[in-house]
């Protein structure tokens, strides 16, 4: 080998002026600047927010949560969250309506079974006891009714699940007490 084996390296450097542009988001709504845009999740809404004008975006049905907090549905904005949630609380007014009409169906159905029974009877000794036992399952179903059905109190506030729970189990104690009383005079003979 000769002794002229180096290897010759070169480097070159461009010289000028480098333009180096970075924008900051902007707020279309707002006009904050250097924030998170989101654009609202409506197919029919193209309204653009950020993180500062709309935080709490997303319906998590009933609640409204957090941009950042990933529960509930894709962000929106205020006027489209807020129909959402009144179209959203009015299908569950409506199941609430649905379910509340199909107990007054059933409760319906079971005073007509009574009234059926109380025809059949004969005796007025007879009919003295099963009208008592007839009237406190009545109140009692009545009672229970008010609990289950009324949404405000007496005095006009809503009704606590504590207040519902005591109307609910004094009627079913109440129903109790009727169905046992008229299963004890099915088995005595007058």
């Amino acid at each position: 080998m000769s002794d002229d084996s180096s290897v010759k390296i070169s480097d070159s450097v461009v010289i000028g002026d480098v333009n180096q542009s970075v924008q900051t988001p902007t707020c279309p709504s707002c006009n904050a600047m250097n924030v998170i845009i989101m654009s609202c999740d409506n197919d029919e809404c193209n309204t653009g927010f950020c993180e500062i004008c709309t935080p709490d975006c997303r319906l998590d049905f009933p609640r409204i949560r957090r941009f950042d907090s990933g529960l509930g549905m894709n962000p929106m904005c205020k006027p489209c969250l807020s129909s959402t949630k009144k179209k959203m609380q009015r299908v569950e007014r409506e199941k609430r309506l649905v379910a509340k009409e199909r107990r007054v169906d059933l409760l319906s159905e079971l005073f007509h079974k009574l009234g059926d029974r109380f025809q059949g009877l004969e005796s007025r000794k007879e009919i003295l006891s099963r009208g008592f036992t007839i009237l406190l399952i009545t109140v009692g179903i009545s009672i229970s009714l008010f609990g289950f059905l009324t949404d405000i109190n007496l005095s006009g506030d809503e009704l606590t699940f504590a207040q519902r729970y005591v109307f609910i189990a004094l009627g079913g104690v109440l129903v109790i007490i009727g169905l046992v009383t008229w299963l004890k005079l099915d088995k005595q003979p007058f």
